[in-house]
């Protein structure tokens, strides 16, 4: 009767997970928010067996809710057992698990997250890129639990999950979203994006190093953070005052010198195909400056 989430992650404004998105991790996210829903909302620790493990024998969970590697939160990956172990309780519990791969399906490779790791969840929710630009949300999985939206084997509304919206299988947006699934299955793009990924990574990880500021980058693939801490973090950081100020201030610096993120409390960066060299390494260069500006 519980749904479990965890502390960073991102779901959309869906009322059962719009919660501890953001420090302090206790706390709704909305005005609004029905008390019955957000109580029966558990949160977890990312990489943090133990805090599933105690919720599980606390609580009688209907679902966990995650995010592969945490975006919005700063591209934290989980480690291998994490998933690994989160899968094998659920299994054990007879809990479902549901891989929210909006931001990492068909981004980090084209089988999403799932197929780096080698777990499979119960179900996936998908967007952003499988739109092809255009808006999408799909969602997909186990065929026992997907026949549950199913009309023509459960005729009866009351006997299924209801599934429908005025955007749905709109045709703009499946055309799209074949088209970008086309030009992925095509390779290439994959080795593009992940490679400028790395490349971007190490480069600002040696600026910060010859700088002598401490920070540290996470991400895989196209996706990429910068924390303001040499350890690298294993889930989401409560920044200072001092650190949020600074992180602003390098936003609008990036800004100025024509490199847009999503910001600017925080960095998270999506590199595409479209990215050059040249565009990170021009990246890297203004992220330079403004260290050595600092002093």
């Amino acid at each position: 009767s519980y749904i479990a989430k965890f502390e960073g992650g991102w779901h959309g404004g869906y009322d059962c997970l719009h919660k501890a998105v953001k420090p302090p991790f206790a706390k709704p996210e909305s005005l609004g928010l029905l008390k019955e829903v957000v109580e029966k909302t558990v949160v977890l620790r990312f990489n943090d067996l133990d805090s599933v493990e105690q919720a599980f024998r606390k609580h009688d969970l209907a679902c966990v809710v995650v995010e592969p590697i945490l975006g919005s939160a700063g591209s934290i990956p989980a480690e291998p057992d994490f998933l690994r172990g989160l899968r094998e309780l659920c299994t054990e519990n007879g809990t479902l698990l549901v891989f929210d791969e909006v931001i990492t399906g068909f981004r980090v490779s084209l089988g999403g997250a799932q197929q780096l790791y080698g777990v499979t969840p119960d179900l996936t929710i998908l967007g952003k890129i499988l739109g092809g630009g255009l808006p999408v949300g799909a969602l997909c999985g186990r065929r026992e639990y997907m026949e549950l939206i199913d009309h023509r084997k459960h005729p009866n509304s009351w006997e299924r999950s209801f599934h429908g919206g005025t955007f749905t299988a709109n045709p703009a947006t499946m055309t799209a979203g074949l088209a970008t699934l086309d030009v992925l299955r095509r390779g290439g793009v994959y080795e593009h994006v992940d490679g400028l990924g790395e490349r971007m990574r190490r480069g600002l990880e040696e600026v910060f190093e010859d700088v002598g500021f401490d920070a540290c980058t996470t991400g895989v693939g196209s996706m990429l953070s910068i924390h303001p801490t040499r350890e690298r973090p294993k889930r989401p950081l409560e920044l200072s005052a001092r650190d949020r100020l600074l992180l602003r201030a390098l936003h609008m610096w990036m800004l100025l010198h024509g490199v847009a993120y999503v910001g600017p409390s925080r960095v998270l960066m999506f590199l595409s195909s479209s990215h050059t060299v040249e565009d990170v390494e021009h990246a890297v260069s203004v992220v330079e400056d403004f260290l050595r500006t600092l002093g």
